[in-house]
């Protein structure tokens, strides 16, 4: 099967550490991901803290909700998270990293991989998530600022 890839780029007035602080903060999702996030809870929390590296978090609008595992966690920098449940992916490994701007700000750049649960989907359903995310990365550059 093969896999699908996409890069989604934002920015955010906000410096880094605001914006990791809303990316980390799991509940904090269904403040500023709404609509199309209407609810985050930690459905196992990070061997370190709730939110950190290890943890499980469910988001989305139910009843489409998403089921994450935090893999990587550099704080004010890097974040990295795989879907646990299947769907339309048999795997997803996403990226978000955070690099200060010239202007104080923070360019978000948010990367993932995927494979399709179904073969010849990949495109579509890569197609979706892009287009998911895109929403979710400007809502956290906006509520960044």
């Amino acid at each position: 099967m093969s896999r699908h890839a996409y890069e989604i780029h934002a920015h955010s007035p906000g410096p880094p550490a605001s914006v990791y602080a809303l990316l980390v903060d799991i509940p904090g999702w269904a403040r500023w991901g709404s609509p199309l996030i209407k609810k985050a809870v930690i459905e196992r929390p990070g061997a370190s803290e709730p939110c950190g590296v290890g943890a499980i978090r469910k988001i989305g609008r139910p009843p489409f909700m998403s089921r994450e595992e935090i893999t990587e966690l550099e704080p004010n920098r890097h974040m990295a998270y795989v879907i646990t449940d299947r769907g339309p992916t048999k795997s997803y490994r996403a990226t978000v990293d955070l690099t200060p701007a010239a202007d104080g700000g923070t360019d978000i750049r948010w990367r993932a991989e995927l494979e399709p649960t179904i073969p010849g989907t990949g495109g579509v359903v890569s197609w979706g998530f892009a287009r998911a995310v895109r929403f979710i990365a400007r809502k956290v550059a906006a509520a960044a600022n």
